[in-house]
């Protein structure tokens, strides 16, 4: 739980209390970006937070994962101590270890194979991140992109 709420926080920081179309809140996405870029340390839940779809002004659903998806249920990679109750022979889906609507990535980088059940269950919570991971290469990326977007749009706001 302590994640979640480490998470919400982040992500009520940086959006601060105004609406987001009025740029108010460039300045700490800024901050705290050029934080992680100078490699100095940034919580993970403050990097998940800038990923957002809400910070991305071209963001486009980035769909669902090509090819079918195969078992075993990876639940287990998720939470660990977990198995899945299924047996196999159950319908297994591609899923997005960052939830996509929370701004996570359609890339094999970012993909697990979960049984229907447990992909329910699941569902975009980011209690199943693993908090204590190193921050995947990918999430870095994204951050790049994202800026690139945040720069152009709101260029007299990136000072």
């Amino acid at each position: 739980m302590h994640n979640l709420v480490a998470y919400f926080a982040a992500l009520r920081e940086i959006r601060g209390n105004h609406p987001l179309d009025d740029g108010e809140w460039v300045g700490r996405w800024r901050t705290a970006y050029l934080t992680h870029k100078n490699r100095e340390e940034v919580s993970p839940h403050t990097l998940m937070a800038l990923i957002s779809p809400d910070f991305q002004p071209n963001y486009v659903d980035p769909g669902l994962f090509e090819g079918v998806a195969e078992g075993p249920c990876r639940i287990s990679e998720l939470v660990p101590d977990t198995i899945c109750p299924n047996a196999e022979g159950v319908e297994f889906h591609n899923d997005h270890i960052w939830p996509k609507k929370l701004g996570g990535l359609t890339d094999s980088r970012n993909r697990t194979v979960l049984c229907a059940f447990c992909n329910k269950l699941k569902s975009y919570n980011p209690s199943f991140w693993g908090w204590s991971d190193p921050i995947p290469e990918w999430v870095s990326d994204l951050l790049d992109g994202i800026a690139n977007q945040i720069r152009g749009e709101f260029s007299d706001l990136w000072k």
